[in-house]
């Protein structure tokens, strides 16, 4: 996922293994102050969501649940104010609850993943 900061635009990138194999246009969201903090499936569909926060004071937080590329709903989380801890991983859940991607190999780095 790619987003355009000036712009607002956001596309998504589907790849099979380092190819790229289709190019999405997600909806626009027009506020450069919101910035994506994660993807994961939040909702148990199968299909990744997204995690918003708006920088600044108001520690605004909000999830797009998707169906592939359109948002079925948007949930508004309670505001965590700078200083609070954040949103530090999503869900690795793939629809049957097993960990996807598979648990972390120790011989293997993954950045934000601590050892």
């Amino acid at each position: 996922m790619l987003r355009n900061s000036v712009s607002g635009d956001n596309h998504a990138y589907l790849l099979t293994g380092a190819q790229l194999k289709s190019v999405s246009n997600l909806p626009s969201e027009l506020d450069t102050t919101w910035r994506i903090q994660a993807i994961g499936d939040f909702n148990s569909d199968g299909f990744n969501d997204i995690v918003w926060r708006r920088l600044g004071t108001s520690g605004e937080n909000r999830i797009w649940l998707m169906n592939r590329f359109n948002v079925t709903a948007t949930v508004t989380l309670p505001p965590i104010q700078i200083g609070e801890t954040g949103l530090s991983q999503a869900p690795h859940k793939n629809k049957y609850g097993q960990d996807y991607p598979p648990a972390p190999d120790e011989n293997v780095y993954y950045p934000g993943v601590k050892k």
